[in-house]
């Protein structure tokens, strides 16, 4: 990095003393100096606001998020993903009325599998409540976070909430 000093004119212009040097990839006036820097200096990032640090931090709890969520399904294809809730729906209504005619998918699914209608709807079941358990504390965690992020009163509080796995 190297400095030049500059002047002000009576119109309000600022002007270096010297001239820019060839190879200088970015100049920050500090009111009272040119910064010049040049390849393989360390340009320093302008300090953001408790706004955009605010605003930063919840983008990036909101991606991490996102991830864990897409992380729960990931190893299954969407069309099974979107079908669910209609399985924990009628594994739900076997369980109720014990009557195979509330579960016809169910019952193809079984058949195919060639397991007891019983054991796929107690797996069903069991696997409904461990997807929304998980996903319920990944909404509970980012809902914690955000409320911390509002309540920072400065860019250093925003800097230490972290997204913990």
């Amino acid at each position: 990095m190297q400095i030049i000093s500059i002047e002000s004119t009576p119109d309000g212009a600022i002007l270096p003393l010297s001239p820019i040097p060839e190879g200088a990839i970015q100049i920050v006036c500090t009111g009272t100096e040119w910064r010049v820097y040049f390849e393989g200096d360390e340009i320093p990032q302008p300090t953001p606001t408790l706004e955009q640090a605010k605003a930063e931090k919840l983008a990036e709890i909101y991606q991490r998020a996102a991830a864990e969520l897409d992380a729960l399904t990931a190893r299954y294809s969407p069309v099974e993903v979107a079908g669910w809730r209609e399985k924990e729906q009628q594994a739900q209504l076997f369980n109720a009325s014990n009557d195979i005619d509330t579960c016809p998918e169910l019952v193809a699914e079984a058949v195919e599998s060639q397991v007891t209608l019983t054991e796929l709807v107690a797996t069903v079941l069991e696997n409904s409540a461990t997807i929304r358990t998980a996903n319920r504390a990944i909404l509970a965690r980012r809902t914690r976070l955000k409320v911390d992020i509002e309540a920072a009163t400065t860019a250093e509080e925003v800097a230490a909430i972290v997204w913990t796995s």
